[in-house]
């Protein structure tokens, strides 16, 4: 992919355009988790499938490729969306848990939000920044970690749903100017860095 490329992927850049994908994928997942697709015996292997080598795949592959063509473009505002993507992720994921304390189907807490689904999908958002023509893919993906889900039994629907929207917002949040909270720590300390030239003089 060429500097071109990734440059003119305005799609995702600004306007409700860059919306219809991300929310189509989350439409899609709620509603497969809450069909008579998810908790089928004979899908159990799939699911396990999924939930296990195409999520850590996807993922893996995914922020590694993303660091690749960061290094290769020397574009390293692409590398600080990956690690605030992660930081983000597991701060907001895990505070809820210990918020929220709600169940999974097996009776133990931590399960809302679905940390799968939400980590997922903020990678999702992540490649279609930078790889837009797969975007269909990338939330196919996506769509599929999160019915894994709920078909092993690891989550209820809504779990998984709210999931889907965390890292939806997540991902917008850290491709955003603003960034997530590692952008937010990194402004701080360049801030507490600066001297003041007041006191200075």
């Amino acid at each position: 992919m060429g500097k071109r490329e990734l440059n003119s992927a305005c799609i995702w850049h600004g306007g409700i355009g860059k919306w219809v994908i991300p929310l189509t994928a989350a439409v899609v997942v709620i509603a497969l988790v809450n069909s008579s697709v998810a908790h089928v015996p004979s899908l159990s292997p799939q699911g396990h499938f999924v939930t296990n080598r195409l999520y850590n795949g996807f993922v893996i592959a995914g922020l590694v490729s993303i660091l690749v063509v960061a290094q290769f473009w020397k574009r390293s505002v692409l590398a600080w969306w990956v690690w605030d993507l992660c930081i983000t992720s597991l701060v907001t994921v895990q505070g809820a848990k210990a918020i929220f304390r709600l169940p999974r189907p097996s009776g133990n807490y931590g399960g809302f939000p679905s940390g799968h689904t939400t980590f997922v999908f903020g990678v999702a958002w992540l490649m279609s920044n930078v790889y837009p023509r797969a975007s269909v893919v990338w939330f196919a993906l996506a769509c599929a970690v999160g019915w894994s889900r709920v078909e092993i039994g690891a989550h209820f629907p809504y779990q998984v749903a709210a999931g889907a929207v965390v890292g939806l917002l997540v991902g917008s949040q850290v491709t955003d100017r603003s960034g997530g909270l590692l952008a937010i720590i990194r402004r701080r300390m360049l801030v507490s860095n600066t001297p003041n030239v007041e006191t200075s003089l």
